[in-house]
C-alpha cells in the first residue's frame, strides 16, 4: 500500500451567518501526496476522522468516515461532521473543555483499509460550535429568544422604531391611521381607507319618563322618583299544616312563614336519614329496608352501586320472579343495555363468588322445559357475533369453559347430545371449530381428513389427504432395515407392542436390488426377524396389528349395526338422499336456528340507539 503524505488545512465554512443556528460540522482541506511527494491527481480516496479529547491519544470522542476526490493539484476538501457516524456525535462534544485533536486516516484506493494520516490538535476555529448554547451574547442581530436586552433592538410586524422607541402603526397587520386622535375616541376600522382611524362615537340615548302601571304604584318619572308594588294580593293564612303545609302571605302576595306538614293525629313517627319509610302498623312509621343514596337505591345496603342494588349477607335468594295465569312470552321482561357501545357493556351480569372451601357457585342456572338457556346475538356491524361463550379460569386442577352434559332420563328410544352444534349460510360452516387438543372417548365420522395449510402455498391454498379406513382397529408400523453379510435383520418394535396388538400383518419390499426377503422369525419379544437370499439388501417393512387394549375390547367397532328405532327413516346426510335437515338423525335439534324459538320471532335487541323493549 502506497504511503500518503497530508498538507492539512482547517476553517469554518465562510457561508455561517450570524443568525442562523451554528451547524454542527467545520470544514477540512487537505493535499493527498505519494511518498514520492507527487500529489494523487483525480483519486478518489477513503477517510476516517477521528475527533480526540485532551491529547493526539485521548479518548474517542467522535468518528466518521467519508470519501472524497482530489483535484488536478491532489487537494481535496470536506466538512468534518457530514461522514457516516461510527460511533459518538459532534452535538455531544463539549468544545468548550479541554483541548481536542483531529486524527485523519486513510485508504487512496477509496475503501475502508485506513492507514497513516497523522494527527493535529484543532485550533480557535472549530470551538465556534460551542457558540451555539452561549448564555450571553454581547451583540446579535437575532436571538430566538432572551430574558433581558441591553442596547436597542429593532422592531419588526405591527410595531416600528426599536425597543427604546416603539411605535404601533399596525393592528393585525392592518394599518392605523396618522392622524392624531382627540379626547373620547376610539378607533373604529374603516374599510373604506382599509384603516384603523381615530372616531367619536354617537352619544347615547336618554330616558325621558317612566310610567308605572299595575300593580306597581308611583306616578309618571321624568327626573327622580320612586315606584312601590301595589297591594294587588290578600293577607291570609293557606293550608292546614296537617295534610299539606301552612303558609301565610301579605298584602302584597308575599309567602311571610310557612308550617311543614305534621303527621295526622295518632301517628308516630321514627326513623333516618335517606331511609324510605313504612307502615309498621296503623299508627306507627318506622325505616324500611330501602335506602336512597341521590338517584340510587339500596336494598340491603346503604352504599348502592347501580340505579337499584340488592345485598344480603345471609345464604338467600336475591330475586325470585315467579308469574302465573297466562304469561307473555316472558317470564321476566328482557333487560335491554342502549349505553355506551365500548364493547364490554352487558344486559345481564351475574357472577357467583365462592368464599368457603366447599362451595360452588353458579352465575345463571337456567331451568326450560324446552331449553334452559338460550344464547342469540345479531349485528350487521360486527365482524364477529357470539350467541353464547363460556369463559373458565382457575388456579385449580381444571377449568372448563363450556360443559355439556345429556341424560335421556327415560326408557322410551331417543338420542341424547351432551353438545350439539349446527352451521349454515357461511361460506365455510363448522359445526365445532376447536383451536387446541380434541379428545372423544369414542368418535365416528362420515368424512375423515386432515386439513393443513399447503406446503407450496401456505397463506392461499389448504392441503386435504384421507384417512386409510379399516373393518378392523388396526394399527400400522414401518420402518427400513439393511441385511448384514449373512442377509439378516432383527427389527424391533415398540416395548408395548405385543400388549396393544393381536392378529399381526407383514410385509416386505427390497429397494435397490432384485432380491427375495421373507420373515424369518415371527414378531416375538416385540422384535421379528427378516432373512434376504443377498447380503446387504434394504428392506422396507410393514407391520399391522389388530388392537387389544381395554378400551377396544370394551367398545369393539361393529361393521354393520341396525339404525336405532329413533333414528329409522332418518340419514346422516338427508340431502345425498333428497331430503331435507328434518330427516337427519337430529330432528328437531338440526332445525335450531333463527326463528325456531317461537318467543323469539321479533328481534331480541334493538337498533343501535334506539330504546326498544319488551
Amino acid at each position: 500500500m502506497k504511503k500518503l503524505l497530508l498538507s492539512i488545512g482547517l476553517f469554518l465554512s465562510a457561508g455561517m451567518t450570524a443568525w442562523a443556528q451554528a451547524p454542527q460540522l467545520f470544514n477540512y482541506q487537505g493535499v493527498a501526496r505519494t511518498t514520492a511527494g507527487m500529489p494523487m491527481v483525480s483519486a478518489t480516496i477513503g477517510l476516517r476522522l477521528t475527533i480526540h479529547d485532551v491529547s493526539a491519544t485521548g479518548a474517542v470522542l467522535y468518528q466518521e468516515t467519508q470519501t472524497a476526490s482530489t483535484n488536478s493539484f491532489g487537494l481535496y476538501s470536506l466538512s468534518v461532521g457530514g461522514g457516516t457516524p461510527v460511533s459518538g456525535t459532534m452535538s455531544s462534544i463539549a468544545w468548550g473543555s479541554g483541548l481536542k485533536y483531529l486524527q485523519v486516516e486513510i485508504d487512496p484506493t477509496g475503501g475502508t483499509s485506513y492507514a497513516g494520516g497523522g494527527t493535529a490538535q484543532l485550533l480557535s476555529v472549530p470551538y465556534a460550535v460551542y457558540a451555539n448554547s452561549a448564555n450571553t451574547a454581547a451583540t446579535a442581530t437575532s436571538a430566538t429568544s432572551a430574558t433581558s436586552i441591553t442596547g436597542t433592538v429593532p422592531m419588526g410586524g405591527d410595531v416600528t422604531g426599536t425597543n427604546a422607541a416603539a411605535t404601533v402603526v399596525k393592528m393585525q397587520g392592518h394599518d392605523i391611521s396618522s392622524t392624531a386622535p382627540t379626547s373620547g375616541q376610539a378607533l373604529i376600522w374603516n374599510s373604506g381607507s382599509s384603516s384603523w382611524t381615530p372616531t367619536t362615537l354617537a352619544a347615547g340615548g336618554t330616558v325621558t319618563s317612566i310610567t308605572a302601571s299595575a300593580p306597581l304604584t308611583g306616578g309618571t318619572i321624568t327626573s327622580s322618583g320612586s315606584i312601590g308594588l301595589g297591594t294587588a294580593g290578600t293577607a291570609g293564612n293557606y293550608g292546614d299544616g296537617t295534610h299539606y303545609p301552612a303558609f301565610t302571605t301579605d298584602a302584597y302576595g308575599r309567602v311571610t312563614a310557612v308550617t311543614v306538614n305534621a303527621l295526622p293525629a295518632g301517628i308516630t313517627s321514627t326513623g333516618t336519614a335517606n331511609y324510605v319509610s313504612k307502615f309498621t302498623s296503623p299508627t306507627a312509621i318506622t325505616n324500611s329496608s330501602l335506602y336512597q343514596n341521590g338517584s340510587k337505591i339500596g336494598l340491603g345496603t346503604t352504599a348502592p352501586n347501580g340505579t337499584l342494588t340488592i345485598e344480603s349477607a345471609a345464604d338467600s335468594i336475591l330475586l325470585y320472579v315467579n308469574q302465573t295465569g297466562t304469561p307473555t312470552p316472558f317470564g321476566m321482561q328482557r333487560l335491554v343495555y342502549n349505553g355506551a357501545t365500548d364493547g364490554s357493556r352487558c344486559g345481564i351480569y351475574a357472577r357467583t363468588i365462592r368464599t368457603t372451601a366447599d362451595a360452588t357457585g353458579t352465575g345463571i342456572l337456567a331451568i326450560g322445559s324446552d331449553m334452559g338457556l338460550y344464547g342469540y346475538s345479531s349485528s350487521s356491524t360486527n365482524t364477529e357475533c357470539e350467541g353464547l361463550q363460556g369463559d373458565a379460569y382457575n388456579s385449580g386442577t381444571y377449568s372448563i369453559g363450556v360443559y355439556g352434559y345429556a341424560d335421556k332420563n327415560t326408557t322410551s328410544p331417543g338420542s341424547a347430545y351432551g353438545v350439539y352444534g349446527f352451521a349454515q349460510n357461511g361460506t365455510v360452516n363448522y359445526a365445532g371449530y376447536f383451536d387446541g387438543d380434541l379428545y372423544a372417548a369414542n368418535a365416528s365420522a362420515g368424512i375423515k381428513a386432515f386439513k393443513i395449510d399447503h406446503p407450496a402455498d401456505p397463506a392461499n391454498k389448504y392441503l386435504y389427504h384421507s384417512s386409510v379406513e379399516s373393518n378392523d382397529m388396526m394399527n400400522m408400523y414401518n420402518g427400513n432395515v439393511v441385511t448384514d453379510e449373512n442377509g439378516d435383520a432383527t427389527v424391533a418394535l415398540p416395548s408395548y407392542f405385543t400388549l396393544l396388538n393381536k392378529d399381526y400383518k407383514y410385509q416386505l419390499t427390497c429397494m435397490g436390488q432384485f432380491a427375495q426377503a421373507i420373515i424369518a422369525e415371527k414378531i416375538s419379544d416385540n422384535q421379528f426377524k427378516i432373512k434376504t437370499d443377498k447380503p446387504n439388501v434394504e428392506v422396507s417393512w410393514l407391520v399391522m396389528g389388530v388392537r387389544q387394549d381395554p378400551a377396544a375390547n370394551a367398545y369393539r367397532i361393529k361393521n354393520e349395526v341396525e339404525k336405532p328405532s329413533s333414528e329409522k327413516g332418518t340419514y346422516l346426510f338427508p340431502e345425498l338422499y333428497g331430503y331435507g335437515p328434518d330427516k337427519s338423525p337430529a330432528g328437531k335439534a338440526g332445525t335450531r336456528g333463527r326463528g325456531a324459538n317461537p318467543h323469539l320471532s321479533e328481534p331480541l335487541i334493538g337498533t343501535p340507539g334506539s330504546n326498544a323493549t319488551h
